[in-house]
């Protein structure tokens, strides 16, 4: 249970991402089916500007969460295999397969599955409220909320079964070291730097030579920090343009 309280990361992204994508996506479907009662060009230019924008909303914020999904939850695995290495080089040595030992990592895609769930039911709670205000000023027929399959196929059956996919691939990536190398106690032996480096590294304060050997060590965290600082930069700016440009619900 503590191991897996640590995906909280993949089930708040998962459902923020879900949450966002099934309204706009499902909105995108509802008006399309009043494309033909549209007579006043007027009235189809803001037809087309709602369209483009459930477009736009649904591929930036659900690709970039997905993204971020995807390397959290490579992380945590690679973390879990590192920190549990003894154990799984002992079934290895046991005679069981990589991917014997790398199936039953599925259970990392349950993360998934709960943020999906939760997200798609709280776009239908909130969609009433998000097509009034979408509709705000009555310049498109009344719209009613209805159900797709494809949204509920799109947004939790594929990307769970995604995440459990990937799960299962990537631990059997990781799985693929050799029986001696995930039973070896301790961390390997750091090579020694040259001379010339040792020298330059000297004349570094404690704080920067800390700096810079965890850069070097943590490539992968550091990848992360700055893709998750980018995509926060993006959401942010996304959020005001459309506060500006349209409802305010969208803007939030």
């Amino acid at each position: 249970m503590r191991n897996v309280s640590k995906l909280i990361g993949v089930f708040v992204i998962s459902c923020c991402a879900v949450l966002v994508c099934t309204m706009f996506l499902n909105f995108y479907l509802d008006v399309r089916s009043v494309e033909g009662g549209i007579t006043s060009e007027i009235l189809m230019v803001f037809y087309n500007a709602q369209v483009s924008t459930a477009k736009v909303v649904c591929l930036v914020s659900g690709g970039c969460l997905l993204v971020t999904s995807v390397v959290i939850l490579m992380f945590y695995i690679k973390h879990y295999i590192d920190t549990h290495r003894k154990e799984l080089g002992i079934l290895k040595a046991l005679d069981y397969s990589n991917f014997h030992v790398a199936k039953n990592f599925w259970v990392f895609g349950i993360s998934a599955l709960g943020g999906t769930t939760i997200g798609f039911g709280g776009a239908f709670l909130l969609m009433p409220r998000f097509y009034a205000l979408q509709n705000e000023e009555n310049l498109l027929p009344e719209l009613a909320v209805h159900f797709h399959p494809i949204v509920l196929l799109s947004f939790v059956v594929l990307p769970t079964l995604f995440f459990m996919v990937l799960s299962i691939g990537y631990a059997w990536c990781q799985l693929r070291r050799p029986v001696l190398l995930l039973l070896k106690e301790g961390l390997p032996a750091v090579r020694k730097p040259p001379k010339g480096k040792m020298g330059k590294d000297r004349g570094l304060s404690f704080i920067g030579d800390l700096k810079k050997n965890t850069l070097k060590s943590k490539k992968t965290l550091v990848f992360f920090i700055v893709f998750a600082s980018f995509c926060f930069s993006a959401m942010t700016q996304m959020s005001f343009s459309m506060n500006d440009l349209s409802s305010e619900m969208m803007g939030r």
